[in-house]
């Protein structure tokens, strides 16, 4: 995972696409969230895109620190292309889980 280290902030997103969306729109629209936002960002290292059996969704970001997690989420609702990733999502999930942690110790295989 490449430069994640103790002390790095870890954003958990979760949340549920809108009924008539499928999962491939996703895929793609996460992609330009991904190419057009979070890679220009300022201490953004990681992302995983993850789905439950229950079929909802959440997204798995890493910063190099709070500061930066924070400031990249105060942005992207300002975005277009942020906010058309954000408008699949059902209205109260687009940032209502929201929350960031901060990665005490890495375990490895």
């Amino acid at each position: 995972m490449g430069n994640i280290d103790t002390g790095n902030t870890v954003e958990w997103a979760p949340f549920r696409l809108k009924e008539d969306l499928s999962e491939t729109q996703l895929l793609a629209q996460a992609d330009r969230f991904q190419e057009d936002f979070l890679q220009h960002q300022m201490g953004y290292s990681e992302r995983q895109l993850l789905r439950h059996s229950d079929g909802s969704y959440a997204d798995l970001i890493y910063w190099h620190s709070d500061q930066e997690a924070k400031a990249a989420a105060e942005l992207a609702p300002t975005l277009a292309e942020c906010q058309a990733y954000f408008a699949m999502m059902l209205a109260a999930d687009a940032t209502a889980g929201m929350s960031h942690f901060t990665l005490l110790k890495r375990y490895r295989a």
